[in-house]
């Protein structure tokens, strides 16, 4: 139903034959301010409540029971805007949450994942580049003694630490854009293997 206003009702659950709520008829244009505000108010508490509710039960897949999360869904560890809330706040509504740490030094990379973990007791990963200068031994290192669960590696296959992570329990991933790469990746261990395309940041040549 739209009022004049151009405001659209949606009847999410629709009432009983006996409900109460049958007897009310709403004129939209009728309405004053605050009772507008009022079914806005209803309106949202009816999708809260509809969205806690049985239709949104976690779906399991391979992915889900592989990082133990509630929902096949993962932050992308984009560099410059996966800080440690966000990484966070995917990570405590049931995904996997990646910090972007490409774009970190050291320091600033172990800051930002005890900032994650003061957060969330949740898993969370950290992505860095495997072809960007400095130390990746050490790095990933750190990933392990700081506590995240998943190192995320993109521009390569990270060879030399996948024994490293394996070793500590830590899962690894890579992001590929050429078959070639998945191939590559899934040989030397990779547990994960993230189809890229020219979409991120253009990482990966022209592939769609």
């Amino acid at each position: 139903m739209a009022s004049a206003a151009g405001a659209v009702v949606v009847v999410v659950d629709a009432p009983d034959d006996d409900d109460d709520e049958l007897d009310a008829v709403f004129d939209l244009s009728e309405l004053d301010e605050h009772a507008t505000t009022a079914m806005s108010r209803m309106a949202t508490e009816t999708r809260r409540r509809r969205i806690a509710g049985p239709y949104c039960s976690a779906v399991r897949t391979r992915l889900t029971d592989l990082l133990e999360i509630e929902h096949p869904v993962m932050l992308a560890g984009m560099g410059g805007v996966s800080y440690h809330r966000l990484v966070a706040a995917v990570s405590d509504a049931g995904g996997f949450g990646c910090l972007g740490a490409s774009v970190m030094g050291h320091e600033m990379m172990v800051e930002e994942i005890r900032a994650v973990r003061a957060l969330t007791d949740k898993p969370f990963g950290v992505d860095l580049l495997t072809a960007a200068p400095g130390d990746m031994v050490r790095q990933v290192q750190s990933i392990i003694d700081e506590g995240g669960r998943v190192f995320v590696a993109g521009l390569g296959v990270p060879l030399d630490v996948i024994t490293l992570c394996h070793d500590n329990n830590v899962l690894v991933v890579n992001m590929c854009g050429k078959v070639r790469h998945a191939v590559d990746a899934a040989a030397a261990g990779c547990d994960i293997v993230v189809a890229q395309g020219t979409e991120a940041g253009g990482h990966t040549g022209q592939i769609a």
